[in-house]
């Protein structure tokens, strides 16, 4: 089971090894991805394998990067229903 700490360097490796993302798509947030990858994690293997205090930290981190992020309103719902 992966960190909070593995997870995100993992994701900033892949973003420094893809400099140019692909254009964003009318409606679409630049944090949506991240957004939808961490409630994904946490929503499928986080809080039935990890403790519930390191679970947390998923979705804490989730959460902030909703209010502080640029998270479309579609993400948000996608990662609701995932």
């Amino acid at each position: 089971m992966k960190s909070l700490n593995q997870f995100l360097i993992e994701r900033e490796k892949e973003r420094r090894e893809n400099p140019a993302p692909r254009p964003l798509r009318n409606g679409e947030g630049s944090d949506d991805q991240d957004y939808y990858d961490l409630i994904s994690h946490y929503k499928n293997s986080a809080r039935h394998e990890l403790e519930p205090e390191k679970a947390a930290e998923f979705l804490n981190h989730a959460r902030a990067l909703k209010h502080h992020g640029d998270v479309s309103d579609n993400a948000h719902l996608g990662g609701a229903y995932s």
